[in-house]
């Protein structure tokens, strides 16, 4: 899924998208843990602008999902190491996957950059304007896979290689 948008895909950083995200941050995403978060977002507005029947999902169902296409609902994952960490409890997931709010995982990595510092590591920094952003298309997999292969014992993370190796990279 969006394999052949996303790898190799390259983007500039503009004044007019920095602007977007800072507006955003300010107004109605004011709730996300920092400014920097809203950058993994630049892929998604990509999508959304060249992919036709690509849309952004909006109001209460956007805390589960980014984008819907061919009524799938994808989760947009930027991965700073191996891991993809998940940030609630497995179940929220798998309530979301029941109730068609989500139903895919998307998984890319970029050149962004990041804090080097041990304290804050892979942590992101808001990425500059004129920064030439790259990304690396990781896989998309349907929720089922992605929480089938959660690491015990606290099922809170699974490891991307797992993925590629177990599924067939759609």
């Amino acid at each position: 899924m969006f394999k052949k948008q996303i790898e190799n895909l390259e983007l500039t950083i503009t004044q007019k998208m920095y602007d977007r995200h800072d507006e955003e941050w300010e107004t109605i995403k004011s709730g996300y843990s920092s400014r920097a978060n809203i950058d993994s977002e630049y892929l998604e507005d990509y999508i959304i602008e060249t992919v036709e029947d690509a849309y952004r999902i909006e109001g209460k169902d956007r805390y589960y999902a980014d984008v819907e296409y061919d009524e799938l609902k994808i989760d947009f994952k930027e991965i700073a190491s191996h891991w993809y960490n998940l940030q609630h409890d497995y179940t929220r997931y798998l309530d979301a996957l029941q109730k068609n709010r989500l139903t895919h995982f998307l998984f890319f990595k970029t050149n962004r950059p990041r804090y080097n510092s041990p304290e804050y590591k892979n942590m992101p920094d808001v990425i500059p304007v004129d920064f030439n952003l790259k990304f690396e298309y990781l896989g998309c997999y349907d929720v089922m896979s992605v929480m089938e292969c959660l690491e015990p014992p606290r099922l809170n993370r699974v490891r991307i290689e797992t993925l590629q190796n177990k599924y067939e990279q759609r």
